[in-house]
């Protein structure tokens, strides 16, 4: 027989749980888009302590979504982020950041 979540316990002592964590996330705003002959350039606003994944596709159809090197789980400051795609060398590219 054992406690309900929050109860207490076969003695009677109150259970003790780790306080819970609220992270509130916050949609980027995309701030800038720059596409020359080494690729393209995307900067985008960050809040402290969250982190920040781009993902890239050539057509929409494609199923996959393939993280951007060095932009996987990189931690927000607060200050604006800037990654850049050197494998953007097609007429057209499609991107989504994913905020944790």
């Amino acid at each position: 027989m054992g406690a309900a979540p929050g109860g207490r316990g076969r003695e009677g002592a109150m259970l003790r749980r780790p306080p819970a964590v609220l992270r509130v996330l916050a949609q980027p705003k995309l701030t800038s888009l720059t596409s020359t002959r080494n690729g393209v350039s995307l900067t985008f606003s960050t809040v402290p302590d969250l982190l920040y994944t781009v993902y890239s596709k050539d057509k929409l159809s494609n199923p996959s979504w393939k993280p951007l090197p060095n932009a996987f789980q990189q931690p927000g400051t607060g200050a604006p982020m800037t990654v850049h795609d050197a494998a953007a060398t097609g007429k057209q590219g499609f991107y989504r950041i994913v905020v944790e």
